[in-house]
């Protein structure tokens, strides 16, 4: 999958899929999920990505519209089911990254939030 450069602290700043995989992993890991909850959370994750790229959008920085045009094509394309899981998948996600900067200052390898139109 594709490399995301981003801006972070004055310096340049990748965040490639394999680092994005290793680390929301490592987060469900500790946040006490269950080995299906975390298998599920990584493959709509991991999907969700792929569909980013197409779409040329970047997951990290996707604003409200592009998770809604992710959602409604998981709808379009899937059970209700599962497109309410791949929504789980992607709050978790942003709300990992907000936790992991607010807990320890660090800026995890996806870095911004969805941000509202």
């Amino acid at each position: 999958m594709a490399a995301v450069t981003r801006q972070v602290a004055g310096g340049e700043y990748m965040a490639d899929w394999p680092t994005i995989e290793r680390d929301y992993s490592r987060f469900l890991l500790t946040s006490g999920r269950t080995e299906q909850t975390r298998r599920t959370y990584a493959s709509g994750l991991s999907l969700y990505w792929r569909w980013c790229h197409h779409a040329e959008t970047d997951p990290v920085t996707a604003d409200i519209a592009a998770v809604r045009a992710w959602i409604n094509h998981r709808i379009k394309t899937v059970s209700s089911s599962r497109a309410h899981s791949s929504l789980a998948a992607l709050k978790c996600f942003y709300a990992a990254g907000c936790r992991v900067r607010k807990l320890t200052g660090r800026v995890p390898s996806w870095s911004s939030p969805v941000r509202r139109q």
